[in-house]
């Protein structure tokens, strides 16, 4: 008895996966036809159109005028770059100490993690957000030469 339900289990088992099999098998086909139809449709129906590009409007409007303040020469402009170079507090190449220390107290500050942030007014490291410590010209100079950087004597 066990065999034979078995057996129909098996057989009813086959025949849907039968069925099913051949239900996709035909969803397929009809899906390859029309995919083909609607293909050859397109080349064959649909004239060719070109396409162009899109016009902006109305940025007349919105265009940036410059005020005769902002206009300034190419020699102003380079000025101004080597000042910003100046007033950084985050100092390259052979840093001067003495340079840096404009009211000449022989203290400035220096970032801990960042040696080579150095400034004559307290502040924060641009570069980590650490406040800066006040230290004497001679801990600064040490700070860098023991990490790596050079400095004026």
């Amino acid at each position: 008895m066990s065999k034979v339900k078995i057996n129909i289990t098996f057989v009813i088992i086959l025949a849907i996966s039968i069925f099913a099999y051949s239900e996709l098998m035909a969803q397929e086909k009809s899906d390859t036809n029309s995919s083909t139809k609607s293909k050859t449709e397109s080349k064959i129906d649909v004239p060719y159109k070109k396409i162009e590009p899109m016009k902006p409007k109305g940025l007349k409007k919105y265009q940036f005028k410059p005020s005769k303040e902002n206009q300034t020469s190419k020699k102003n402009k380079s000025e101004l770059k080597e000042e910003k170079k100046k007033e950084s507090i985050i100092h390259g190449g052979v840093i001067d100490l003495k340079t840096i220390d404009k009211n000449n107290d022989g203290k400035v500050y220096q970032d801990m993690m960042d040696w080579n942030v150095i400034s004559d007014k307290p502040g924060k490291c641009p570069l980590c957000g650490m406040k800066l410590k006040e230290v004497t010209l001679e801990t600064a100079k040490k700070n860098l030469i023991e990490n790596g950087f050079k400095v004026k004597e």
